[in-house]
């Protein structure tokens, strides 16, 4: 019985912060075409997002400024220039984040699939212990990737 009343907290708990997070939607899509706007260069970055059950928006940054916010499968193209460039996803009122520093070559389209991270969900139903677990796991010096949702470079 009690595990019962766990599942289902845990159930109702995830619902409610999946919808508060539709609450902010209007809010970050302000500020992505804001940043769509200031968004220039040779270089082209194409983000696409998996299916998922995740209601939560991927929000995707380069050098901490909001290009996207991508619900289940929506994709997004921004510009920008070559060079090193930090790309960050993640989601309103989540711990952890996906941080990673890319080089872009000059006039090239780059693909990054962003997914639901399977370990994010483990930890979250762990509670705190889980999330730090899942902090120290899957972070270092340079990149992090310990958030809702993780990114790769699409293979060619």
């Amino acid at each position: 019985m009690k595990i019962k009343n766990l599942i289902l907290t845990v159930s109702l708990l995830t619902l409610c912060a999946n919808i508060g997070a539709q609450t902010f939607k209007e809010e970050s899509d302000k500020s992505v075409t804001e940043a769509q706007t200031k968004s220039s260069g040779n270089v082209t970055l194409v983000f696409q997002r998996e299916s998922s059950i995740v209601l939560k928006d991927a929000k995707v940054f380069i050098d901490g400024i909001q290009y996207c916010a991508l619900g289940s499968s929506e994709e997004c193209t921004v510009k920008t220039s070559a060079g090193k460039h930090v790309l960050k996803v993640d989601a309103s009122m989540t711990t952890g984040e996906f941080s990673k520093p890319f080089n872009f070559d000059d006039s090239k389209t780059y693909t990054f699939i962003i997914s639901r991270k399977m370990s994010y969900t483990v930890g979250a139903v762990f509670g705190i212990l889980g999330t730090i677990a899942n902090k120290a796991a899957n972070q270092d010096d340079n990149e992090t990737d310990d958030g809702t949702f993780t990114m790769e470079l699409k293979k060619d």
